[in-house]
């Protein structure tokens, strides 16, 4: 693995303007292009690695793994394009119907990218004030002919016609305890208020995808992609480091993000590999682009100890099975009968598997990798 991990990072910098080593190109064979890409693509970044393979003429025509990664490549062209136009639509919506919201993530992290299809997403995500969300669903449904699928307690989900999802965030969550507050406060520290469609300023946008990557990497771990996200913002953005450091520090995420660009300096620039680098990187290979059940359970039992994670796992508290039912939020004294009901759910053959698998990690005996997880947790101050 840290052989296939070695090569998927070399040729991710190839496509930032380093040259592949002679080292680099030597240790990629018939045998192991298999491998590596199956791990760029469980990282969502293997048209990346694709793109640097043709360029270095390492695929040869006419065999399958040409056809795999090229394949890979033109996908992630079409999904940008695809993303591109529903973002361009729901904007210009949104700006004739004079509705303040703020991309985020991808739309505005793909500018700092060579080219824009290079950082793919599965999603768009703007954030719009929660007074305006059922408006918002309203007009996209009515307007651009989008599909209502639920609401969550953080943000409410649709589907574009051509099925790209939309994420309207409107209550955002937060990674720790004390940053909700300061999530709150970043989003209203925007380049210019009398615009509609908002941009975050530097050390806003940035605090947020630091926020939004802890917020990944405790419920299960977070993908390479993080990362590089993390290491061209860093490159790209101008910050003001007083206001940069505060928004870090008042959400207690100073440590975690010192680490990230640590090993982001690693994987993608001169960084020094430390131990706690390398603990990372297990964690986060394993993780794949947005974590694991695997490591959810682990962190969850480790946290709460093996009875409580189970009967939590049983038994959903209110403030959750009330956003998967928004029926109980009318009525609450149907707990009881929706929680039966979502029993029956788990077990249905879509997710009967899932369950299974959930149940046997949280009642396996493996101590050893739920210490490692702490012991990582407790390094990076999560």
């Amino acid at each position: 693995m840290q052989d296939i991990a070695k090569i998927m990072m070399a040729l991710i910098r190839c496509e930032f303007g380093e040259e592949l080593t002679q080292d680099i190109k030597n240790l990629i064979t018939g045998k192991n292009l298999p491998q590596i890409y199956d791990l760029s693509k469980k990282h969502d970044l293997v048209h990346l690695v694709a793109d640097a393979l043709l360029k270095n003429q390492m695929l040869p025509e006419g065999t399958v793994a040409y056809e795999r990664f090229s394949h890979e490549k033109n996908m992630a062209i079409l999904r940008y394009e695809q993303i591109k136009y529903e973002f361009d639509r729901i904007c210009k919506l949104l700006q004739d119907e004079k509705i303040v919201f703020i991309p985020l993530k991808g739309s505005i992290t793909r500018e700092y990218y060579p080219e824009p299809w290079m950082r793919t997403s599965c999603d768009i995500d703007i954030y719009i004030k929660p007074e305006n969300l059922d408006k918002v669903i309203d007009l996209l449904v009515s307007k651009l002919q989008y599909k209502f699928d639920f609401k969550r307690e953080h943000d409410a989900i649709l589907t574009s016609p051509s099925g790209i999802p939309l994420e309207l965030r409107y209550n955002p969550s937060s990674a720790t305890d004390n940053a909700k507050p300061i999530i709150l406060k970043a989003l209203e520290d925007v380049v210019d208020k009398a615009e509609f469609n908002q941009k975050l300023t530097s050390e806003a946008f940035y605090f947020y995808h630091i926020e939004h990557m802890a917020g990944h990497f405790t419920i299960g771990g977070c993908g390479v992609r993080f990362f590089l996200d993390a290491f061209i913002l860093n490159k790209s953005l101008k910050f003001n480091d007083e206001i940069k450091q505060k928004y870090l520090q008042d959400s207690n995420l100073s440590v975690f993000e010192d680490k990230v660009k640590l090993t982001a300096e690693c994987w993608f620039g001169n960084g020094e590999r430390t131990q706690l680098v390398e603990d990372i990187e297990k964690y986060v290979l394993f993780s794949g682009t947005y974590g694991t059940m695997e490591n959810r359970v682990a962190i969850e039992r480790k946290e709460k100890g093996k009875a409580k994670f189970l009967f939590s796992r049983i038994f959903l508290p209110y403030s959750v099975i009330k956003m998967q039912y928004p029926i109980l939020q009318k009525c609450p004294i149907l707990l009881p009968f929706y929680q039966v009901k979502r029993w029956f759910n788990l077990l249905n053959k879509n997710r009967r598997q899932k369950s299974i698998n959930e149940l046997k990690e949280a009642t396996s005996s493996d101590n050893k990798r739920q210490d490692e997880i702490k012991n990582l947790m407790k390094n990076l101050n999560l």
